[in-house]
């Protein structure tokens, strides 16, 4: 569906008019990058719904991250989350995604693109980054560097592995403009169910289900937005804003999604259905730092063959 050369993105040019982009999934792309021995935020192939077909032209290590689907190299089957040596004419087909959304496939040295502010990452509505600022097509040729350390392989556990379940929870904190919702607004807000439309993309997720109504907020001026804040235009239904979002925007902000949240919109389907539930700042930021202080565990990770664990 479509397939782009994403990392953990360009911060910090917001005041500019140019989002971030990088990785719908960072957490994905960060152990991806982990399990070949790359720095968490090196370039990736990011896919969507449906992957590529590839053929190895050097001698390689790959590994595969994010939904389930049916992968295969070489007409074999093969399960994510583990580091693969591809030898030349090698080939690699990523099917469909039955489970989730997105999957990344990673290569060890990280894949070479020019740095654009500081990233690689592929901003698609600006043609910035990337592929030649697009998407990949048929025919493309992806430059890594060659691995000659052939004995790495390493897998994640089973238990460490997200769970992409029938319906996804979301933690929120409340929003910059939470106070033009009357009470009864939030109630519905955290209390109903919301299905993923179609019409989603990297810029936001968009959701149908009840619709949930601000006060009159009058001539509201546009402020700056962050990924995750969760606008609700005037028919009612939220929009979840993702990493190629606009930097500013007039819709009320309802709600924010906390941070280790984030990567769970990466991979939500169309038809996928969606609950918040609010918490607390406390446990917001609790959570971000047991998730940081997984992802910085990676990088205590050897070369040598094993199966990795907490």
């Amino acid at each position: 569906m479509q397939s782009s050369i994403q990392d953990l993105g360009r911060p910090g040019y917001g005041r500019f008019g140019i989002p971030p982009a990088g990785a719908m999934d960072p957490w994905s792309l960060q152990v991806t990058n982990a399990l070949l021995g790359n720095p968490a935020g090196a370039a990736a192939v990011e896919m969507t719904l449906a992957g590529v077909k590839a053929r190895c032209l050097a001698p390689s290590v790959v590994a595969l991250g994010g939904g389930e689907g049916e992968y295969f190299l070489n007409g074999q089957r093969v399960a994510p989350w583990q580091s693969l040596a591809l030898s030349p004419g090698d080939m690699l087909d990523v099917g469909g995604i039955s489970r989730g959304c997105r999957v990344y496939l990673g290569v060890h040295g990280g894949i070479e693109v020019p740095v654009v502010l500081g990233s690689r990452s592929t901003y698609l509505p600006a043609s910035l980054g990337g592929k030649e600022g697009r998407a990949l097509r048929r025919g493309d040729i992806l430059r890594g560097h060659p691995c000659e350390e052939k004995h790495i392989s390493r897998r994640l556990l089973p238990s460490l592995r997200p769970v992409l379940a029938d319906k996804a929870e979301l933690r929120v904190l409340r929003g910059l403009h939470a106070a033009f919702f009357p009470a009864e607004e939030w109630e519905r807000f955290l209390a109903s169910d919301y299905t993923v439309t179609p019409r989603s993309n990297r810029m936001g997720c968009r959701l149908a289900g009840e619709a949930v109504k601000a006060r009159s907020a009058g001539n509201l001026i546009s402020d700056a937005l962050v990924t995750g804040a969760i606008q609700v235009p005037p028919d009612g239904e939220p929009i979840i804003l993702g990493v190629d979002r606009q930097t500013t925007g007039g819709y009320p902000v309802i709600a924010a999604l906390v941070t280790a949240d984030l990567a769970k919109v990466g991979q939500l389907p169309p038809g996928q259905i969606v609950r918040f539930r609010a918490i607390s700042l406390a446990e917001a930021q609790e959570l971000k730092e047991k998730q940081a202080k997984f992802l910085r565990s990676l990088s205590l990770w050897g070369k040598e063959t094993f199966i990795c664990g907490r």
